[in-house]
């Protein structure tokens, strides 16, 4: 088992291994007080953390934990399912592929969880709404009276007014009818809802007594559901699944989540409190360390390095990091950005290598939805989004001014490739520049050399192929 485990959570750079541990014990120590007790009997627990924090690495690999200590563990995407009218129906699919798949869980218990699935699927049924009677009522008896009356005219007015208080007459009826046909299916929806609860109570007591409980229901992507959704499986989790040992594992944004309930409810609405109603505790996921991120991505996904390059003395991770703290990013935008420049670096074809520290700018820039540019608006853009004081800077060699190293801020380094990069390469060439900016020059001299030199023609003169990346950046973009 414990290789099993250990495999799971091979190259947990946030070592959320520890913490997934400390909840399956916190959550069954909780749900075993709760059988004690008159108050709710299952737990529901709010995974909290901003997006691309891992909640989806986290929680794909609690489910195979779960599994692997012999927990039935259903996952359930509820931003893919939203697109159904009931949650209820994402809530089953995803129990009985656990259910189903799991060699651990008898034949008895998974006969027993068909019959929950019939209950399911009647209640789904069941909650559809029907048509509302007043409003042919509102229609037949006023606006279109009115309208018949005057199509046939004064000497008809009499006998329209009798016909139309037949009709009114009529529809009384039918909606006393109506009235009754309702209050009948309330009362049938809610014995399904006995039924249901029901089933699912005896599948979870055949669970428990194969020791597989809790019951784990584990939620992922709940704060980018449609508003009136994310309610109703809410709704649905409070009503429906309140019995001993069952669990759910929500990941949200809450702050996200609480916003979106403004939409719904208005801006004013207080979407924290009203969480409170359906989540019995939040855990807050230990912020990821970056940089224990970054070197796991730098082992299993290496980067091409001789087709990049930096400063003599500035090393690829830490000139890496040092961008991503810049503009506070999370590790899925850290993953994204990294892939774009692997991507590059799989494409590259030229014999001079990619200047990464004109390339990161933009890819940190397009990752944050600017569109990547060689221009000085872009750099300036980007700018206005980093976060304050500046701390991205690198270490330049100068051995030309006496100094033995220039700390450039990055952002100014890139400025200075935009800048003496809008004039021809044979132009950049012929000046001498000062101070650190003699090395930018420099790297402009290369390129001339190595790619413009023999083909040179004063008629046409090359301008960088830096001019290119921002299209190379789109592209890479464009792979999933």
């Amino acid at each position: 088992m414990e290789d099993e485990i250990s495999a799971i959570w091979r190259g947990d750079a946030f070592e959320r291994r520890g913490e997934a541990e400390f909840l399956i014990s916190f959550i069954d120590g909780r749900l075993a007080e709760r059988r004690l007790t008159d108050g709710p009997k299952s737990f529901v627990l709010n995974l909290d953390a901003p997006w691309g924090e891992g909640k989806t690495y986290f929680l794909e690999r609690f489910r195979n934990h779960l599994a692997s200590i012999g927990r039935a563990a259903a996952f359930i995407n509820a931003w893919t399912d939203d697109y159904s009218e009931d949650p209820l129906l994402a809530f089953m699919d995803g129990i009985e592929r656990a259910v189903s798949s799991s060699p651990s869980v008898s034949q008895a218990a998974k006969r027993t969880f068909r019959k929950v699935v019939a209950a399911g699927g009647e209640l789904a049924v069941a909650g559809t709404k029907g048509l509302i009677a007043q409003t042919a009522k509102r229609y037949v008896g006023g606006a279109a009276l009115d309208e018949m009356v005057q199509i046939l005219g004064d000497s008809a007015k009499e006998s329209a007014k009798d016909a139309g208080k037949e009709i009114e007459r009529t529809f009384d009826k039918f909606i006393e009818a109506e009235a009754s046909a309702l209050l009948e299916k309330f009362r049938r929806n809610k014995k399904t809802v006995e039924n249901f609860k029901s089933h699912l109570g005896d599948f979870v007591s055949k669970l428990r007594a194969e020791d597989k409980t809790p019951l784990y229901i584990l939620v992922d992507e709940l704060d980018r559901c449609r508003p009136n959704y994310a309610i109703e499986l809410l709704e649905r989790i409070k009503h429906l699944f309140d019995m001993p040992d069952v669990a759910f594992v929500i990941a949200t944004d809450a702050d996200q989540l609480a916003q979106a309930m403004g939409a719904v409810y208005g801006v004013n609405f207080d979407g924290r409190r009203y969480l409170h109603r359906f989540f019995d505790q939040s855990y807050s996921l230990d912020r990821a360390e970056k940089r224990a991120f970054l070197e796991d991505l730098l082992v299993r996904k290496p980067i091409v390095l001789e087709r990049f390059c930096l400063p003599l003395d500035v090393g690829l991770e830490a000139y890496l990091n040092d961008g991503f703290k810049q503009f506070a990013f999370g590790p899925r935008d850290i993953q994204r950005s990294y892939d774009i420049i692997r991507s590059i670096g799989s494409a590259w074809n030229k014999s001079i290598p990619v200047e990464l520290t004109v390339l990161f700018p933009m890819v940190l820039g397009c990752q944050m939805g600017l569109t990547p540019a060689f221009t000085n608006q872009f750099a300036e853009a980007l700018n206005l989004r980093r976060e304050k004081p500046r701390k991205w800077f690198v270490q330049i060699g100068n051995s030309y001014s006496g100094v033995a190293v220039d700390r450039v801020d990055s952002i100014d380094l890139f400025q200075a490739f935009v800048l003496y990069g809008q004039n021809p390469l044979k132009d950049i060439v012929e000046n001498r520049g000062d101070d650190w900016r003699r090395w930018v020059i420099t790297k402009f001299h290369d390129e001339f050399v190595r790619l413009n030199f023999s083909s040179f023609n004063p008629l046409d003169p090359e301008l960088t192929i830096m001019h290119s990346y921002p299209f190379l950046i789109r592209s890479a973009g464009r792979l999933n």
